[in-house]
């Protein structure tokens, strides 16, 4: 997204008031390793850069570059915590703050990161994940078990309606917790989450929405049988991408699908041995390990208790 002039303007004021040409390359090369000032403006290694015109180049540098927010969280961490034992009060930073946020952004602690205020804006990377960029990300993968015999099976109202419903319920789960439904097609979807404590978030995540489909099966479904899913989550590192088609491409992409079909029982959620290690143990104990190998993976599943 273009960054409004307002607050461009705020944080060249912000730079330049606070510290010197030195310290403001050191917060840009803590972000663009590479960043060199004096050979972008043309100076030599011996010329002193004018405060104000070195500010001036950052700011625009890092809004060109989509870095602009990173930038301001370096900004925050030098006020919070200094550099190098030395404190960096931040003139202006407040209302820079203050300006992104009008923005339609929010500031994740646990992340140290702005992402999008979901009650003003949601897309998929959260206003932030840049294409082709590596994140640690975690995964639910659903898919409706038997969705061509479904489809040949009632008319296509009925599956409309049907499908329609249960996508209501799964992006509904996803959303509230700040998930994000990064593709969908008709027998299924991957979301992912990127905040706080991701792991937990996909599992509770993936309870509620086996759970809820069960109740739909039960009192809401038109269709004549029970509508069967698998759900299936992993975490690691993922490379961002814009296209649905390039991320299915992904080696974590690549991994969900797989864990989904091949070792997930219907109405059933598999998870990896990384999302397990990760769990609370009160929620870990509701997973039982069904594959004992160097890949274990662990499942939770909703089923009529006997009486």
């Amino acid at each position: 997204m273009k960054i409004p002039f307002s607050i461009l303007s705020i944080t060249e004021k912000a730079l330049t008031k606070s510290m010197d040409v030195h310290t403001m390359e050191r917060i840009a090369k803590s972000i663009i390793p590479h960043y060199d000032l004096h050979k972008i403006m043309g100076f030599s290694e011996s010329m002193p850069i004018p405060n104000k015109d070195a500010a001036s180049q950052i700011v625009h540098d890092f809004s060109e570059s989509k870095h602009f927010f990173k930038l301001v969280c370096a900004l925050m961490e030098t006020q919070e915590y200094g550099i190098m034992g030395r404190r960096y009060p931040i003139a202006h930073l407040h209302e820079i703050v203050t300006e992104i946020i009008n923005l339609g952004f929010i500031f994740d602690k646990n992340n140290h990161i702005f992402i999008e205020n979901a009650n003003t804006r949601k897309t998929h990377n959260w206003g932030v994940l840049e294409e082709n960029e590596d994140y640690i990300i975690t995964l639910l993968r659903m898919d409706i078990a038997a969705n061509t015999k479904l489809v040949k099976n009632y008319t296509p109202q009925l599956i409309a309606h049907t499908y329609q419903n249960i996508q209501t319920i799964v992006t509904s789960a996803v959303e509230q917790r700040n998930g994000r439904i990064w593709n969908w097609e008709g027998d299924g979807c991957i979301a992912a989450f990127i905040l706080g404590n991701k792991n937990m978030t996909a599992v509770f995540t993936a309870i509620e929405i086996l759970h809820e489909l069960f109740l739909f099966n039960e009192l809401e479904s038109k269709l004549p049988e029970t509508v069967n899913v698998r759900i299936a989550i992993d975490s690691g590192y993922c490379a961002y991408k814009h296209s649905s088609e390039e991320l299915k491409k992904t080696e974590l992409v690549k991994k969900i699908m797989e864990v989904e079909s091949h070792y997930t029982p219907l109405n059933a959620i598999t998870i990896t041995n990384t999302i397990y290690a990760s769990l609370h143990p009160e929620i870990a104990k509701l997973f039982i390990l069904t594959r004992k190998s160097a890949t274990p993976y662990y499942t939770y599943a909703v089923t009529w208790e006997d009486i």
